[in-house]
């Protein structure tokens, strides 16, 4: 029997088990590059909530920027810096650390931050009772920690895209590790998966009718179970509404959920924490992301 004898039952039998053109063309991917304005100026408002059980509202505070482009010390660099103008309820807004001003490259890369003069963090430092060593040294881990929240989170709105050409929902997935344990002595780090798609041609703004964004969806997943047998939920989702053309973020939502273990040795029962931490971009006249 030749080669193309055997396909043909094949040719016959595919095209039930699929409604689509056995040559429709791989959709063309969406190629994404930084190209932030040099005078940019807009607004952004933060809300960060923390939800136990999937019920309980346990903390929930709202902030709002105003946010301009700045030129750097350095040649080719540029500050995004972040002035608070709004925050409620007060008396929870002070608990947050405040957005640093961030650094980075006419490329979109990240640079550093300029350290905030007051912080959350550095209060508390304020308040124990440490002796100059032991100040010094935890002064030193607020700032990396800062330091590290901002790049994190610039690399996740802006950074990591740049140069990215993504194909309009297909699964992206990447070996990666996750931290999981339902109190500090239990955690720790296993496997995971990153899943990454796209959605292309979504509004930047609810108003917006142009259609010219990207919707970004990552999902964190850890690949072990726990002692029980179920999968600990340990999970990261994130999603990003972005212009593909700029880098500019309308949009971004982080979730992170996971079990903890409250109370006595012995008498722990475990609840389910969500913390949700969401911006919406607005730039000039625009309005408001969704």
């Amino acid at each position: 029997m030749s080669p193309l004898t055997r396909l043909a039952p094949l040719a016959l039998v595919l095209p039930a088990l699929c409604s689509c053109s056995l040559f429709a063309p791989r959709p063309a991917g969406v190629a994404m590059r930084f190209g932030w304005p040099e005078n940019l100026t807009g607004r952004v408002t933060h809300t960060h909530s923390v939800v136990a059980d999937g019920e309980a509202l346990v903390l929930e505070v709202h902030r709002t920027f105003q946010v301009k482009v700045e030129p750097g010390e350095k040649q080719g660099q540029r500050r995004l810096v972040s002035t608070l103008i709004e925050a409620s309820p007060a008396e929870f807004a002070e608990g947050l650390d405040p957005e640093p001003t961030v650094i980075f490259d006419r490329e979109g890369a990240f640079v550093g931050i300029e350290q905030p003069a007051e912080s959350a963090s550095m209060d508390m430092v304020k308040q124990m009772q440490l002796s100059p060593e032991e100040e010094i040294e935890a002064r030193q881990e607020v700032e990396l920690k800062l330091e590290r929240q901002a790049r994190d989170k610039w690399i996740r709105q802006v950074a990591r895209w740049r140069g990215a050409t993504m194909v309009p929902r297909e699964i992206v997935r990447f070996s990666t590790t996750a931290w999981i344990g339902r109190s500090p002595a239990e955690r720790r780090q296993v496997e995971a998966e990153e899943r990454n798609t796209l959605e292309a041609q979504v509004p930047c703004t609810p108003a917006d009718v142009k259609r010219r964004c990207v919707r970004i969806r990552v999902e964190l997943v850890p690949l072990v179970a726990s002692e029980d047998g179920k999968l600990n939920k340990a999970t990261v989702s994130f999603e990003l509404v972005t212009d593909p053309s700029t880098l500019l973020p309308y949009f971004s939502r982080m979730l992170r959920t996971e079990e903890v273990a409250l109370g006595f040795i012995g008498q722990e029962t475990t609840h389910e924490f969500t913390q949700m931490d969401e911006y919406a971009f607005s730039y000039g006249d625009e309005p408001p992301g969704q």
